[in-house]
């Protein structure tokens, strides 16, 4: 039996950009205790998650994916605040890191790109579209993580926008660092 992979379509951050929140996250990683700090060779705007699947779909993901995006015109973006996820305010699952700028192209091209993935029987997605970047994972303070939400306002990264290109499916490995792999790149315009 083959074991499942997990994919996920991402759109890479230019140099500038990654440059600018990995700084961002060394400034806060001593006083914001986080589990797990994102690589930086991992920064990236997740398009549309995939989720733990048979490798034959990486595939048969490829075309469908490359006919929807067909002519969709390269973008920009850049870096907002930093924010979170998770069932507790106190204590969040992820922090991530706001895309500004071409948030509406983002949020079409995820439409595109979740509506060719449901045709290989990938299921849709049912929550609203959050364009942002993970910059950590699984906070473990002693104090409710409010305590430092005005420092991550003040060290937020710089803007540095990038132009969206291209965007990628890539492969996560577990236990490797940096942790994704890409396996296709669709070109945009």
């Amino acid at each position: 039996m083959t074991s499942s992979i997990r994919l996920f379509f991402a759109a890479a951050l230019g140099d500038a950009a990654r440059e600018a929140l990995e700084r961002a996250c060394q400034t806060v990683r001593g006083d914001v205790p986080f589990a797990r700090w994102t690589h930086p060779a991992d920064y990236h705007a997740t398009v549309k998650f995939i989720g733990d699947v048979d490798p034959s779909l990486v595939d048969a993901l490829a075309a469908p994916v490359r006919d929807a995006v067909a002519g969709f015109a390269p973008f920009e973006l850049s870096l907002g605040g930093f924010g979170t996820f998770g069932r507790s305010r106190a204590a969040p699952d992820i922090l991530w890191c706001g895309v500004a700028g071409g948030t509406d192209e983002l949020r079409a091209l995820h439409a595109r790109v979740d509506a060719a993935a449901a045709s290989c029987g990938v299921a849709r997605d049912t929550r609203p579209f959050r364009a942002h970047i993970t910059a950590a994972r699984k906070y473990r303070g002693d104090a409710p993580f409010a305590a430092h939400a005005s420092l991550l306002a003040a060290l937020a990264p710089a803007p540095s926008p990038w132009r969206v290109e291209e965007f990628v499916l890539y492969r996560t490995n577990f236990g490797a660092r940096p942790a994704y792999e890409a396996l296709h790149r669709f070109p945009l315009g």
